[in-house]
């Protein structure tokens, strides 16, 4: 995934729309604001995981429900065991992905941050420079 700074203007847009945003026009004014746009959709659990995780307990859930069935209640202690494993596992997961995404997004504002802050120094060097009454 790379980084927002990084991306030409149709990345941007069609990384915003992918994630369900509809964006306008790309202009320098607007940029800045959908870059942290994106930098949010980042952060947010994608629609497509959490579906995934949900069919994934379902799957889970009717097998075990079949095979409780077929071998009785020893099964049926199995299969809660494996729930509860499952269960813990994919929050897990889901806890280590929100801190990824909170850590790329510390990382992605830092760099937004730096690169303005390197734009603001360049234009008023460059000012210095050009700018014959200047000190």
């Amino acid at each position: 995934m790379p980084h927002v700074e990084r991306m030409n203007d149709e990345e941007l847009q069609n990384e915003l729309t992918e994630r369900g945003f509809q964006c306008g026009p790309i202009t320098a004014t607007t940029r800045a604001v959908y870059q942290r746009k994106l930098l949010e959709l980042r952060k947010q659990l994608p629609e497509k995981e959490k579906r995934q995780n949900k069919n994934d307990r379902q799957i889970l859930s009717q097998k075990c429900d079949r095979e409780s069935d077929r071998l009785g209640s020893l099964a049926a202690r199995e299969c809660d065991r494996l729930r509860a494993e499952l269960e813990i596992a994919l929050n897990g997961r889901r806890i280590a992905e929100e801190e990824v995404r909170r850590q790329m997004a510390r990382t992605d504002d830092l760099r937004l941050h730096l690169v303005s802050r390197i734009d603001d120094i360049i234009s008023a060097n460059r000012k210095r420079t050009f700018d014959p009454d200047s000190p």
